[in-house]
């Protein structure tokens, strides 16, 4: 932007809106390596504006990621998979949906663990990621609920499980061609690492395991 030109006036809710839009796409390619001004050049804003409705660029970031992890999307995708179709296929749907919808979130997180700390920054993770992480969670368990009989555990544990699967798949150290798709996680999830013979045939199976359980109870 023009130095000698000035931002058009906006709300500071607008400005701040429009600040982080505009920064998201640098924050990713670039890191905390960028700078306020590039920051202010991306947003095409004086340097000074920032500062009157951001304190830091911590809070730039923080507010980039909170930009990005608004639930609501995330509700509104999973409540959409189609009821109808097979366990598997709905567990796919949604891995689809919290993948698209955390992936950049994702690339920013990483920003903010490469930031120096500083003393007056909080030490636990800020509300609105607990809240996204629910908002994961609740979903898969609404969708496996009406499974339970078909299920070896109870049904919020396996939404537990298949939600750590999903975000480990995509661990740091995991060479990218190692890295599960969804669907081949959906199928371990689902039926195991043993194929049909093999797993019928074991003793320790979740489902022989259960009637034996079962059987000693009644």
């Amino acid at each position: 932007m023009d130095k000698n030109q000035r931002a058009k006036p906006l709300a500071p809710d607008k400005r701040r809106r429009a600040i982080i839009e505009a920064v998201l796409p640098l924050l990713v390619e670039r890191s905390a390596t960028i700078t306020t001004r590039e920051i202010a050049e991306a947003a095409e804003v004086a340097e000074g504006t920032l500062f009157k409705v951001f304190p830091d660029k911590y809070a730039i970031i923080l507010a980039a990621i909170e930009h990005q992890l608004d639930p609501e999307p995330l509700r509104v995708g999973l409540q959409n998979i189609d009821v109808e179709a097979s366990l598997e296929a709905q567990l796919i749907a949604a891995a689809r949906v919290i993948t698209e919808n955390s992936e950049e979130a994702s690339a920013l997180f990483a920003v903010l663990r490469t930031m120096p700390p500083a003393s007056n920054r909080p030490i636990e993770p800020p509300t609105f990621i607990h809240t996204w992480g629910e908002a994961v969670t609740s979903g898969v368990t609404t969708l496996l609920e009406p499974h339970q009989e078909s299920l070896c555990f109870d049904h919020d544990r396996v939404a537990a499980a298949f939600v750590a699967l999903l975000f480990t798949r995509r661990h740091p150290l995991a060479k990218p061609q190692e890295r599960m798709s969804v669907t081949e996680l959906v199928k371990l999830l689902l039926y195991g690492a043993l194929d049909s013979k093999a797993a019928s045939a074991s003793p320790n199976n979740c489902r022989a395991s259960t009637d034996s359980t079962e059987r000693r109870n009644s």
